[in-house]
């Protein structure tokens, strides 16, 4: 095998000889581009660079470390979630109900929950010195979370766990991509430092043994379901992170224990999410941060110490208990959340939003996908069309598993001061004349007009519509119509 001291020695020598080979790469390919073209490239510039291959190459040897570069940093660049978890118990929009007895510990001192619609407030809300202070409404709701789910492609199958297993590096590519996981009752399942993606759900029996998580360890599902007298037990300086695209649900008696480090356990439904009631007041406290893009429920006489917030709805139940600490959550970022940009919207020619279906009817086409025809859903329920890559190649189409994400936007539509706008002539409407037009009711162009708008923001409490045989619309410049 020779001298393994010598082999690393020398490979460390190479190193910097292979970067600055690299760099010199790079330095004369830009030569080589700056000898046929002037930057910023003009129309007829970037013509002659697209029609030209040589200087394509130049451009993709430049670009290739680049992106490289770019992708490591994506990967890097994890957001905060302490936005979104302020107080207690909170809402990205939606209302928040306390039930009788409900009691929120940790709020700041005037009691503020985040929210804009606490519909029911028949808790109880102390500060974060312990003092009793009436809940009440901030007035704010909190940031809004997005994220993917990669359930993979079911390749490994439906999992029944009959026996005690423990699942790490050894295994996990009998497991990293399954359909449905089924932990039967009884017995016991270890994760240590694993990705698990599931197509369908991921659930434990009731009556199962508890899980056990070392290390670092992410479940993507569609439904996530610890059973009755279930509990997930998180050791020291190890973590999980669940994300799912429909429900998770936690059994009563169930528990979540993270060894005093709720921020080391977070969920992400883009469903409902949901703690059952504590029947009979004898369940364990579910440590973590939970958070559900649609209804979110506290069950009856449960204990959470950590943080919820949801959407549409959100519930602590009667005598049920938050315990919040911001910072346990000020320097927790999550690489799996990523930022509200169109491009994760506009993932490929058609793509669907969390729990969408796409249908693909005969003779539809759909050009430049991925290679292997990949389109982003999860429920490519109708697959009649064909799909063609980027190099024309026609390929079968197919779902990834990964649905775009959803994006919220505000439609400022202005007073109407400016009235009803009925235009019976053409008419160009630019920086000139735009104070007669950015605030308008109704907007409405006749038979046989045409407008030009140019570098222009409109907003319309009503319609802006176009009749009939109108003539075309003309743009300049960068144009907004609300």
């Amino acid at each position: 095998m020779g001298n393994k001291t010598l082999i690393y020695r020398q490979k460390v020598y190479d190193y910097p000889k292979e970067s600055y080979q690299h760099l010199r790469r790079l330095e004369s390919a830009f030569d080589e581009i700056e000898k046929e073209l002037t930057f910023p490239l003009q129309t007829q510039d970037y013509r002659k660079l697209t029609n030209s291959k040589i200087l394509l190459a130049f451009c993709d040897q430049i670009l290739t470390p680049l992106i490289l570069v770019f992708l490591m940093s994506v990967q890097l660049n994890a957001l905060p979630i302490n936005d979104t978890f302020v107080s207690p118990a909170n809402t990205t929009s939606g209302e928040l109900k306390l039930k009788n007895n409900s009691e929120l510990n940790g709020t700041d001192a005037s009691g503020n929950v985040y929210t804009t619609n606490l519909s029911e407030n028949n808790g109880k809300c102390y500060d974060t010195d312990g003092n009793e202070v009436t809940c009440q409404e901030k007035g704010e709701d909190v940031k809004v979370l997005y994220f993917r789910i990669y359930k993979g492609d079911g390749s490994d199958g439906d999992k029944d766990i009959n026996n005690n297993l423990t699942i790490d590096d050894s295994n996990i590519d009998d497991y990293d991509n399954v359909k449905k996981f089924h932990v039967k009752n009884h017995k016991a399942l270890t994760l240590d430092s694993v990705t698990i993606h599931a197509t369908d759900d991921f659930n434990f029996d009731k009556d199962a043994k508890d899980l056990t998580i070392k290390g670092d360890v992410v479940i993507y599902a569609k439904k996530f379901e610890l059973g009755d007298h279930v509990g997930i037990n998180i050791e020291n300086n190890a973590s999980l992170k669940i994300f799912v695209s429909d429900n998770a649900d936690f059994g009563d008696k169930s528990f979540i224990d993270t060894d005093g480090h709720p921020e080391d356990f977070l969920v992400f439904a883009k469903h409902d999410l949901n703690i059952k009631d504590n029947k009979d007041n004898d369940q364990g406290d579910f440590d973590g941060f939970y958070y559900a893009m649609h209804d979110l429920h506290v069950g009856k006489q449960s204990v959470v110490n950590g943080a919820v917030a949801g959407s549409h709805r959100t519930e602590v139940k009667d005598d049920a208990k938050i315990n919040f600490d911001s910072t346990a959550i000020e320097n927790t970022d999550v690489s799996e959340l990523t930022e509200n940009y169109c491009a994760t919207l506009f993932g490929g020619p058609v793509s669907t939003i969390d729990g969408g279906e796409l249908k693909t009817e005969i003779n539809v086409q759909l050009k430049n996908t991925p290679s292997d025809g990949t389109l982003y859903t999860d429920n490519l329920n109708q697959n009649d069309g064909k799909c063609y890559d980027t190099d024309g190649n026609e390929v079968t189409c197919q779902e990834n598993g990964i649905t775009a994400l959803t994006q919220s936007f505000s439609v400022d539509k202005g007073d109407g001061s400016d009235g009803d706008k009925d235009i019976n002539h053409d008419l160009t409407i630019d920086s000139s004349n735009i104070d007669d037009y950015d605030n308008v009711k109704k907007f409405h162009v006749k038979d046989h007009k045409a407008l030009t708008l140019d570098d222009i923001t409109i907003h319309t409490t009503d319609d802006f519509n176009f009749d009939k045989d109108a003539k075309d619309l003309t743009i300049k410049g960068n144009v907004v119509i609300y």
